[in-house]
């Protein structure tokens, strides 16, 4: 396997078509590629209050998620910093709407972040997700250990990322937000995990959904 410092940096993983269904529910693990789906940042005292305008959910408390009736999830990381992942439904509409809104030089305790370029969104769903990421993470994400709506800070197949536990729809699903420059690494550690797993996946690592 390359590393994230070798020639795959700086190379995006395929786009996520309007046409995909998120994960499949049939099979014991399910990776998907969600970067073309908009996100976006928000930092400071006033960011929660912004955010509920807009009429998206507050997670109570850092290190965890709220999703909207209209499918976007809003990821608390800390007391005053949001991360907010558009729906797949409208395309992430709501969230590019929002994005045009904000001030982006920072104003009134209010600071908009851009994601979109800086991180990557993979989907690892299906009942075992927690088996796969048990080989490349060394916090336990089991079920037990880190119930939906739960969200960690920590280091993938030696990548910093977040993982979020999303429950909707069942069975439920990993977001997977990590370092853009590094997905063809990220994704080829993620295929590798995933291959006790899945039959689907070949010798040549073809197990991502790319559907187009």
């Amino acid at each position: 396997m390359s590393t994230p410092s070798d020639a795959s940096r700086g190379r995006a993983p395929a786009s996520l078509s309007r046409t995909a269904t998120p994960s499949g529910a049939s099979a014991p693990v399910d990776l998907a590629d969600f970067t073309s789906l908009p996100r976006l940042g928000l930092r400071g005292k006033a960011a929660a209050e912004r955010l509920a305008a807009a009429g998206f959910p507050i997670p109570e408390a850092p290190n965890r998620l709220a999703r909207a009736a209209t499918g976007e999830t809003l990821l608390r990381l800390s007391q005053t910093e949001y991360l907010l992942l558009g729906a797949f439904a409208d395309d992430g509409a709501r969230v590019r709407a929002l994005e045009d809104e904000l001030p982006k030089a920072g104003e009134n305790g209010l600071y908009f972040l851009p994601r979109q370029d800086s991180h990557a969104w993979f989907r690892l769903g299906g009942p075992r997700r927690a088996e796969v990421m048990a080989k490349l993470c060394g916090v336990d994400l089991s079920p037990e250990a880190f119930p939906r709506d739960a969200l960690a800070q920590t280091s993938v197949a030696r990548i910093n990322a977040i993982v979020a536990h999303d429950g909707e729809p069942e069975p439920g699903a990993f977001h997977l937000l990590f370092d853009r420059p590094s997905a063809a690494y990220f994704r080829e550690a993620l295929l590798d995990a995933m291959r006790e797993f899945s039959s689907e996946i070949g010798d040549r690592g073809s197990g991502i959904r790319h559907p187009g």
